[in-house]
C-alpha cells in the first residue's frame, strides 16, 4: 500500500470521500478495479458502426477474452452490435447461436459479398453511361 502512503500521513489530500470515487483514485493508480465486469460493461455497449465486420469481430474478440461469457451471451451480443443488414443476413443463415466465431466469420463473408455486389453495380453504371456517351 505504498501508493496510499501520501494519502495516510497527509503529505497528499485525498481526492475521494465516497466509495466510487476511491475505486476511481484506484483505477487511476493501477487500471480497473473489475476488469471482468469492465469488459462486460464495454461489450453491451460495443457498436459496429462506420467499422468492417472485420475489425469489430477484433475488437470484440479481444474484449471478450476478459469478460468470461458463455458462447450463447457472446453471439447474442455480437450480433445485436453488427450493422442491420448484416443482423438479416445472420437471420437467414440459420447458424448455431453458440458458435460466436461461425457467426463473426459468416458476417465477414457476407459483408465482403455485399461490397462486391455494391462494387459492380457502381461499375455497371459508370460502363453504361461511358457507353451513352461514346455512343453521342
Amino acid at each position: 500500500m505504498k501508493w496510499y502512503t501520501p494519502y495516510a500521513e497527509k503529505v497528499q489530500a485525498k481526492s475521494w470521500t465516497t466509495w466510487e470515487e476511491y475505486q476511481n483514485e484506484l483505477r487511476r493508480q493501477f487500471g480497473p478495479v473489475n476488469t471482468r465486469d469492465e469488459a462486460r460493461a464495454k461489450i453491451r455497449k460495443l457498436k459496429q458502426g462506420q467499422s468492417s465486420m472485420t475489425d469489430y469481430w477484433n475488437e470484440f474478440r479481444l474484449i471478450a477474452s476478459t469478460a468470461q461469457m458463455d458462447g450463447a451471451t457472446m453471439s447474442e451480443l455480437l450480433i445485436a452490435g453488427m450493422k442491420k443488414e448484416l443482423q438479416q443476413a445472420w437471420i437467414l443463415a440459420e447458424l448455431d447461436q453458440d458458435d460466436v466465431e461461425a457467426i463473426a466469420l459468416q458476417a465477414i463473408k457476407k459483408e465482403a459479398r455485399m461490397e462486391t455486389l455494391k462494387y459492380n453495380k457502381n461499375s455497371g453504371e459508370e460502363s453504361t453511361k461511358i457507353d451513352k456517351t461514346v455512343r453521342n
